[in-house]
């Protein structure tokens, strides 16, 4: 598959959603320099980035994106992260068994997205 420019964007926005030490030090942590620019604010910021700014829940619903089985674990995690309650505390929702099972199917979905990319 030809990369596109929305591509990096994606894998970049999955690099955060499964690095939970970076959502530690951004969410757990006051404001610092250390902390300022790890990734997005708020857990509902970075979900929306994978899913609506990127589109991938409207590109899903038009058709193929990536592969089958690429498409079946982005719907899947669309699922999840809609369940998943993100007004709980920070605390709370980096202990959420919901959350852990998102960050690593994020992993999961960047490794097998880069794989298929040009």
């Amino acid at each position: 598959m030809k990369r596109e420019p929305w591509h990096a964007n994606l894998l970049e926005l999955l690099a955060d959603l499964a690095d939970v030490e970076a959502q530690r030090l951004c969410w757990l942590t006051p404001i610092t320099a250390q902390r300022q620019g790890v990734l997005s604010d708020s857990p509902a910021e970075l979900i929306c980035g994978v899913f609506d700014d990127c589109a991938i829940d409207d590109m899903l619903n038009a058709g193929p994106v990536f592969s089958p089985s690429i498409d079946a674990l982005l719907a899947g995690m669309s699922d999840l992260a809609d369940a998943v309650d993100t007004n709980q505390s920070p605390e709370n929702l980096l202990a959420d068994p919901q959350w852990h099972q998102l960050t690593e199917l994020a992993g999961t979905a960047k490794s097998a997205i880069a794989e298929v990319l040009e």
